[in-house]
Order: C-alpha cells, then structure tokens, then sequence
C-alpha cells in the first residue's frame, strides 16, 4: 500500500513510500496512519510544471505552487580517519599550567585545572552516552515523555531525551575549554598590555573566527596560519555553528528524534540570526569523528603555544 504524505500546515504534497505494515480497512477511515499523510493517491500526473496538489477536506486538488521552502545545507565533520581510530586519551595536566597568572584576579593554574578535569568528563559523557545510545538502539530504556502519575517523571526523563541533552552537554564543556584556550594563549601572548589596561583583545573562539578579527599571534596559534599549524578540518568553525544552534535555534529541537542508526550523532540545526530565509544549517556529525576532531585541536593548539614560545625564547 503507498502512503502520501503532505505538509501538516499548508497541505501541499511532499512525498510516497510503500508501507506493508498498515491496516487498510483504518486507513480508508483515516485512522492508523501518521498525521500528514494519506492512502488517497495525489494527482501528480495531471499537474503542470508551476503546480502542485494540496490535501483540503480530505481530497486532493491541485493549485499553483507557490509555497516557500526553507533552504538547508547538511553539513557532516570528517576529522580525516576512520572513526574506529577511536581512543579516548588521558589529558596531561601539566600541559594547561604554562600560562602567567592575573594579578589579583586569577591564578590560571586553577583555570588548568578546570580544563584538565573538563577533558576527563567529556570522556565519561561520552563514553555513558555511547551505553545509552546502545540502549535506545536495543529498545531498551525509559521513552516515557510525559505521565498522568504525579511524581513518576520527577528523576525520571526518557532515555532519548536524555541522551540528546548529555551529548549537547558535550558540547557546551568542549566549547568553554576552548574559550579558557583563546583567553589563556591571549594572556601568554600580551601580557604586558593586560598588566596596563586589565582587557583581554580575544575571549572566545568566536572572537578569533569573526571575519573582523585582526591577524594576530593569538589567532594564528588559535586557527593556524603560514607560521602555526593549521585548522585543516575546520573543526572550529563547525563546532562553533553547532554551539551557536543549540543556544538560539528553535529548530534545534526537531532533532531530538535523531540519534544516528548505526554510532551515535551530534545533531542540529543553526539558523543564524533567527532567519528561517536564510540558509540553514543541518548538523548531522559522527560523534566519534567530532571527538577525535576536538582532541586534535587542543593537541594542535598546545604545539601552536609551545611553537610561540620557543620562538619567543
């Protein structure tokens, strides 16, 4: 049996597929079915080029298509290996204590220490997130989203919920230790202009990636350039449109079904600005390979620094 599916809102027709596992008997009820969609079969044949059916009162008809249709670009990270190169890697803490202190402000060993405990959990969260992406694969867990019992969903949230939410935590902690990077490298690098005016020129990856960004030292070890090695997967800016879609992208949340079928995904949406016209976004991400590709550009990042350092001598 095919089944036809339309848009919920403006009805126009949007695709087919077989389906065997359907009770016709309901479905000519219009019961037993997904919403949107339909067993009535459209009329695509008698369409002209600039036309299109619609779904209205349980019939179809065709009119002009004149309907916009939001423009999306996938966008997939590759950090340049097969994903089973996996490995989890135990942080060196003495790499994150290079760095001078804030007078009367900071001592940026304690900063090194958040970093170096920072790596260590988003090994544990992703490695817990990996079970539970196991789990939710094997139909096993808790898909309860809401339930009339008062007081059984209090510490209780679905499993996928909660894996979405652990692997957007991931995020959120890799990006915090990158902008503790971009602070402490501009610290290393200018020091002497901090001690005078108590300001930082760079204070997160966005500031290094703007298109207004100087060509400085710090950009240069944050990024890469003819001196320092470089961002060549642009794991930076990818990561950061993924930051930027789960903070302020309502249709970040239309995600929270996927889960990648085979390893888990880091997935959603950016929509910049809050213009739906604009070209949006669609992260769909290997989990692994965006692991691999943080842990590449911190080791990156902390050659850059001691590359300047050495040079600086």
């Amino acid at each position: 049996m095919q089944l036809h599916h339309y848009e919920r809102y403006y009805k126009f027709y949007l695709s087919s597929e077989d389906k065997n596992d359907i009770d016709e008997g309901n479905a000519k009820k219009g019961y037993g079915i997904p919403a949107g969609s339909t067993i009535k079969k459209p009329p695509l044949e008698q369409c002209n080029a600039d036309e299109i059916p619609i779904f209205e009162n349980d019939e179809w008809k065709i009119v002009k298509d004149n309907f916009w249709r939001p423009n999306v670009e996938e966008i997939n990270y590759d950090a340049g290996r097969k994903m089973d190169t996996f490995q989890y890697i135990e942080p060196n803490m003495f790499d994150f204590m290079k760095y001078p202190n804030m007078p009367l402000l900071c001592n940026t060993s304690s900063v090194g220490m958040r970093i170096h405990q920072s790596l260590i959990i988003i090994n544990k969260k992703f490695s817990q997130c990996v079970e539970m992406h196991r789990l939710i694969l094997q139909g096993g867990g808790n898909n309860i989203v809401y339930s009339p019992a008062k007081g059984v969903t209090i510490f209780n949230p679905s499993t996928m919920h909660e894996f979405k939410t652990e692997m957007e935590s991931i995020i959120f902690i890799m990006r915090r230790v990158l902008d503790s990077l971009v602070q402490l490298t501009d610290l290393m690098v200018n020091f002497p202009s901090f001690e005078k005016t108590k300001t930082l020129g760079h204070e997160s990856i966005g500031s290094v990636l703007s298109p207004k960004a100087s060509n400085t030292d710090v950009k240069g070890i944050i990024l890469g350039n003819k001196v320092y090695e470089q961002d060549t997967t642009d794991f930076l800016k990818i990561s950061n449109d993924l930051f930027n879609g789960f903070k302020h992208s309502l249709m970040h949340d239309e995600s929270f079904k996927q889960i990648g079928a085979e390893f888990p995904t880091f997935v959603g949406f950016l929509v910049k600005y809050a213009n739906h016209k604009k070209t949006i976004q669609y992260h769909n991400h290997n989990a692994f390979h965006l692991m691999m590709g943080f842990q590449d550009c911190i080791s990156r990042i902390l050659r850059n620094q001691e590359a300047y350092r050495a040079l600086n001598a």
